[in-house]
């Protein structure tokens, strides 16, 4: 029984770490997004696009790690979006901007 406390315990805690970061990375990551779509007339910024997939990136590993399978999911699904953006070169339809945002909201 103390040893199922004890795994309990950790889990909270471990589960309680992953939520203060994931928020850190949902932050910057919506904060890059934003200022994606101020820009509406130009090509995207790498380095905002770079935020966003590094914090998902974060994100999904760190849900796989948790076993959080649908944060997993959120995470990764919004990589293939930023590549698509990535690979047009153009500034990104309003599409693509939603479907992300649809993801962070996830």
């Amino acid at each position: 029984m103390a040893s199922d406390l004890n795994d309990e315990a950790f889990r909270k805690e471990l589960l309680d770490l992953f939520a203060l970061e994931a928020q850190e990375w949902l932050d910057q990551a919506k904060k890059a997004l934003t200022e994606l779509q101020r820009q509406p007339d130009a090509a995207p910024n790498p380095k905002l696009l770079d935020v966003i997939q590094q914090g998902m990136s974060n994100l999904g590993g760190s849900a796989a790690t948790v076993e959080l399978p649908e944060v997993e999911q959120m995470a990764y699904g919004i990589l293939p979006i930023l590549d698509s953006i990535r690979s047009q070169g153009t500034p990104p339809p309003a599409e693509q901007c939603g479907a992300i945002q649809k993801h962070f909201d996830q």
